[in-house]
């Protein structure tokens, strides 16, 4: 038997009784290739522990197979679940994931595209919390496969993204639908697109409700739990706190969480909280919290297709948008208010 290590092409192809450049489309999943081929062919790859040369393909095709993810908080577990359910299907195509996080800084945004070009990254799926050109641009410049991540707006790359608006407005609803006028809000800037889009949200389903904004009860620092403490600290200490608070992500809600038990105050019976993303904390933390679904599987599903069919040259050179949908998940962390209920403590 061959050494792994010394095992070329040739020599798949000569095992399969097929051309070398059969064996080329198959492990590249580039042009058309019997299915029974395909599958004989990797089955060989399998047995005899090929593995590509990612060197000398780079030198072939100017890139390597290297996919380049730019998050914007990688401890945020949407983000970190996304990176793993990506890195599986690239794997697949016998490519490798980098991952760059740019802790919401454009930039470091700015930083990422130019080491993606330095590193001659294959393809670059992007999430950026950024409405600046700059970083349009400087991907266009790139001349890199890319599909973007959480851009909303119409762009000149494939997007995935979430309903826009949907997740706050979702959350913000329901807790009108319990009885609560007295909404406040925990977000993040909202020259980001997310910040911007999950305010959006918020503000409009109390419009829609007829109820009044009080800009008192918006708090808008960033999506960190950090944050959240601070929020739910800030909304304790005025006069009037609100009934209920809608986080822009889960990750915001725990920080909401635990101010609020240093406060002594008692979630859902005097205060509702909810949050955005169904990350896995949402399920476990105490009380279980009512958030809204962005599922991190499809949007590595959806990003791999897509930024695979820009790499093979499958599909025209207009720009593809795909939407998910979202749902509110209810948990434990929302109930009527004191008002309504009969408890004023």
């Amino acid at each position: 038997m061959l050494d792994a290590q010394k095992v070329t092409i040739k020599d798949i192809a000569k095992a399969a009784g097929v051309s070398v450049s059969t064996v080329s489309r198959a492990l590249n999943s580039t042009g058309r290739i019997n299915s029974s081929t395909q599958e004989r062919i990797r089955e060989i790859v399998d047995e005899m522990g090929y593995k590509p040369n990612m060197a000398a393909q780079s030198l072939k095709t100017q890139r390597t197979r290297n996919i380049f993810l730019v998050v914007p908080d990688v401890t945020n577990p949407f983000y970190s679940s996304l990176a793993k359910e990506l890195q599986a299907f690239v794997g697949k195509k016998n490519y490798i994931l980098t991952l760059f996080n740019t802790n919401e800084a454009l930039q470091e945004e700015l930083n990422a595209i130019r080491t993606a070009v330095e590193i001659s990254a294959g393809g670059i799926v992007f999430a950026s919390v950024s409405e600046s050109m700059s970083v349009i641009m400087a991907l266009k410049e790139a001349k890199i496969p890319t599909v973007l991540l959480n851009s909303y707006g119409a762009c000149e790359f494939d997007t995935v993204h979430g309903e826009v608006n949907v997740g706050t407005h979702l959350a913000t609803k329901y807790l009108i639908e319990k009885g609560h006028t007295q909404i406040a809000f925990a977000g993040a800037s909202t020259e980001t697109i997310i910040g911007k889009s999950r305010e959006q949200g918020y503000i409009q389903a109390m419009v829609e409700a007829g109820l009044s904004l009080d800009r008192k009860l918006i708090f808008e620092m960033g999506f960190s739990e950090d944050a959240g403490y601070k929020a739910g600290k800030y909304f304790m200490s005025l006069r009037r706190p609100p009934s209920a608070i809608c986080c822009a992500n889960d990750i915001l809600a725990m920080g909401v969480l635990n101010a609020l038990h240093e406060e002594g105050i008692k979630v859902p019976k005097q205060m509702s909280v909810t949050g955005m993303d169904d990350i896995i904390y949402s399920r476990i933390s105490n009380p279980p919290l009512t958030t809204v679904t962005n599922d991190s599987f499809l949007f590595a599903r959806y990003a791999f297709e897509l930024v695979f069919q820009r790499i093979e040259g499958r599909e025209p050179m207009e720009p593809r948008e795909i939407i998910l949908p979202r749902e509110l998940v209810i948990r434990n962390s929302v109930d009527i208010p004191n008002h309504l209920n009969g408890n004023d403590k």
